[in-house]
């Protein structure tokens, strides 16, 4: 089994905006206008939802390919 080893490095980019570097992939987030965000980004709490969510949706999906069960669609709320 291939081990990740998570590391993230976030960049202050004036206001309340960020950007972060992961495994070479960069993640930029901002807050809405009404919490002195610009609205360009997803804020980090709506990250943090998406992450969960999608790391749900692989650990379903890496079971079934696991048991080779065919998937027609997932989709996580």
């Amino acid at each position: 089994m291939t081990k990740l080893a998570a590391r993230a490095k976030s960049f202050w980019e004036g206001g309340v905006k960020a950007n972060t570097i992961i495994r070479g992939f960069e993640i930029g987030t901002d807050k809405p206008k009404g919490q002195f965000g610009t609205n360009t980004a997803p804020a980090p709490a709506e990250l943090f939802l998406a992450s969960i969510s999608a790391c749900f949706l692989s650990t379903f999906a890496f079971n079934c390919l696991i048991k080779r069960i065919k998937i027609q669609e997932i989709t996580m709320t």
